[in-house]
Parts: structure tokens; C-alpha cells; sequence
């Protein structure tokens, strides 16, 4: 059997590294956690387009698996957001990747 078949519906459609590893358990619980906050479902087709923003962002996966961590801490956040968008020099310096 193929590995398509393992891949989560709202993950389908999605670019083979955001359907593997950390991003695609992180994704899942994004869209579960979107649903519990919305009322509204999220589903592969928003998915994509939450990629999507992640990519014009320049986001690489390690900076959404970051986001989503943060974003899924707050409970009341229907939107995804990096720890560097809520920090003043970062907002200039436009999302350098954190360092450990």
C-alpha cells in the first residue's frame, strides 16, 4: 500500500515535507483546534491555503512547526502566528529563524 493512504484527509493535496514527520501531527492538531474555535471545519482545502500563506510568508517547515506550537498554546487564536511577528525587532527584520 502506498503511503497516501497513512496521510490524514485535511493533509491531503499538501507538498510531501508538510505531510511528514512533526508538521503533519501539528497540522492535524491545528485543524482540530481551528474547528473547536470556529465552529467550522478545516479541511484540505484550507489546509492548502494555510500553507500557502505559510510559504508567501517565507516560512520554512521548522518556522510553522515553531508557529503552530505558539499558536496552539492560546487557545482563543484562530489564526496562525510565529513568536517573531509579536516581538519589535523582528518585525523589522522580517522572521529570521530562531536559534536554540
Amino acid at each position: 500500500p502506498s503511503s497516501k493512504t497513512t496521510v490524514p484527509e485535511v493533509l491531503s493535496g499538501l507538498p510531501a515535507e508538510w505531510q511528514a514527520g512533526e508538521i503533519s501531527n501539528l497540522l492535524c492538531l491545528w485543524s482540530g483546534h481551528y474547528a473547536k474555535a470556529t465552529g467550522k471545519p478545516h479541511d484540505a482545502i484550507s489546509m492548502k491555503a494555510l500553507v500557502y500563506q505559510f510559504q508567501q510568508k517565507g516560512w520554512s517547515v521548522e518556522m510553522a512547526c515553531e508557529a503552530l506550537i505558539y499558536s496552539l498554546a492560546n487557545p482563543n487564536w484562530k489564526q496562525v502566528s510565529h513568536p517573531a511577528e509579536h516581538q519589535p525587532a523582528a518585525r523589522e527584520s522580517q522572521y529570521k529563524p530562531l536559534t536554540k
